[in-house]
């Protein structure tokens, strides 16, 4: 279709005129409506409704699986950012990963016929610390409010060594069977299952899926010489953890021994 040039003209002054139409603004005033326990109005037929469900779910997560004498305490993101500071006081990761490396090692000397070298978890998987007091089923959902599972990793001394560097360098998990020496951001040594670390040797971890998968920059476990994927809950073994070292000991044992050593 040809067009002349008054009819192009025609069209980009109305154009012109189309988009040139503002709508007025509108002001909006907004309002900050506190919500309280005081002014919400009970509504009879839900909550009566809604009381047994509630009632039993409580009477479940207050069930007390143990006792700790003193604060169990995990890294709060934005609070501790030295990693001394995060080594001497994250205690409840030292825990946590000792119940790991017993249940990890329990699963393959049933399977196997030898424990694993050591465990860790990644710090921001520990979401919860647990103060004096009882421990309930309740802190183990706080702690491990995630469906994580348990698995292990055969590694080889290569992978073993990207591991421990990382470590030394970010300080980013709790550890069970190994401790470092750290100078700068490099270990000076290892030790692992109580023995040097042996570059040319296979290792058997235990850790979670979630750092399995590269999770926390956990890559040099993405590709392990051999992976068991047990089904088993962290959360489910913390469990048993505590309740069974409540049970022999009628304590827990605080672990507030560092297993990573800075010396610079």
């Amino acid at each position: 279709m040809n067009l002349n040039r008054s009819t192009y003209f025609f069209i980009l002054i109305s154009l012109c005129s189309i988009f040139a139409c503002k709508t007025p603004a509108k002001i909006i005033v907004g309002q900050n409506i506190e919500v309280t326990n005081n002014n919400i109005p009970i509504d009879s037929n839900s909550y009566f409704f809604l009381k047994p469900f509630s009632d039993s779910l409580h009477s479940v997560l207050n069930i007390k699986l143990a006792y700790t004498d003193s604060n169990l305490n995990t890294v709060r993101p934005g609070k501790i950012n030295q990693r001394r500071q995060i080594e001497k006081t994250a205690n409840l990761g030292r825990i946590l990963s000792d119940y790991l490396l017993k249940e990890g090692s329990k699963y393959t000397l049933n399977t196997m016929g030898f424990p694993c070298h050591f465990a860790l978890i990644n710090h921001g998987g520990i979401r919860s610390s647990i103060p004096k007091g009882d421990i309930t089923n309740k802190s183990m959902y706080e702690i491990m409010p995630f469906e994580n599972e348990m698995v292990i990793l055969e590694i080889n001394g290569r992978q073993m060594d990207s591991l421990l560097s990382f470590l030394s360098a970010k300080n980013i998990a709790a550890v069970s069977g190994l401790t470092l020496e750290v100078k700068g951001n490099n270990y000076t040594k290892a030790t692992i299952a109580d023995l040097p670390f042996n570059s040319e040797k296979n290792y058997w971890i235990v850790a979670n899926d979630y750092v399995q998968k590269g999770g926390d920059f956990f890559n040099m476990l993405k590709y392990p010489k051999q992976i068991i994927r047990t089904g088993i809950k962290l959360r489910t073994i913390f469990y048993d953890g505590f309740k069974s070292e409540f049970s022999e000991t009628n304590k827990i044992n605080p672990c507030l021994t560092p297993r990573i050593l800075f010396n610079d």
